[in-house]
């Protein structure tokens, strides 16, 4: 069935809310991401700091559009980012020093 309605805008909080991706407290004034929208009959609405929003659209195609438990496959794949980044690094400076 998968995801009927999504909308996403980005607000300026009136209250506090938390990160649906990595859990840290957006403050009331704050700027985030609004996702709302319908899976699988079922209404959604989440918040996401400026911090996740580079890396939700690389989320959800890594995690094939699927997640159970999003704040722990979002750790997940930070890591995996984090790791792929230090190895694309760590081969340009070993092809720098081959130069």
């Amino acid at each position: 069935m998968g995801c009927d309605v999504y909308e996403v805008r980005r607000v300026r909080c009136r209250k506090p809310h938390r990160c649906a991706y990595c859990g840290e407290p957006i403050a009331a004034g704050e700027e985030a991401l609004l996702e709302h929208g319908i899976y699988e009959g079922d209404p959604f609405s989440r918040y996401a700091c400026q911090d996740c929003e580079p890396f939700l659209e690389g989320f959800w195609d890594w995690c094939d559009c699927e997640s159970a438990d999003i704040p722990s496959d979002f750790s997940c794949y930070r890591e995996v980012v984090r790791m792929e980044a230090q190895e694309c690094a760590e081969m340009a400076e070993a092809m720098k020093e081959n130069r």
